[in-house]
């Protein structure tokens, strides 16, 4: 019977490593990766209007109490670190949808807060 110390080591992950304005001192910024409108367009996406949407779909389906306040505080929420594993996974401009990620995070305790005030 053999032990379980025995076994092949496990391989190392596979990573894959990307230069999109890590490298050489430059940032996504300046390397033009993408522009300040495109940012705040996405932002503006993913922060305030699916919960404005949320608020009016609530009312459409008669969303009420807790139900109704879950509902649009998690259509509220920023976007999280797993677009930016898919979009680096998919090569999918990840240095984009970081900077995405990282703003809505950043942004996400006012609007939240907002939103909350909102629902009582």
């Amino acid at each position: 019977m053999k032990r379980w110390l025995d076994t092949e080591p496990v391989p190392p992950a596979k990573v894959r490593r990307t230069d999109d304005g890590g490298g050489g001192g430059e940032s996504a910024w300046s390397a033009g990766v993408f522009d300040l409108g495109e940012l705040v367009g996405e932002i503006t996406l993913r922060l305030p209007a699916p919960a404005l949407l949320a608020f009016g779909l609530a009312d459409v389906i008669g969303l009420t109490g807790s139900a109704r306040q879950a509902s649009v505080l998690e259509a509220s929420m920023p976007a999280a670190i797993m677009t930016t594993v898919l979009a680096l996974e998919y090569d999918a401009s990840p240095s984009f949808v970081t900077a995405v990620v990282f703003v809505t995070t950043l942004a996400s305790p006012l609007t939240v807060t907002l939103i909350i005030a909102m629902l009582k």
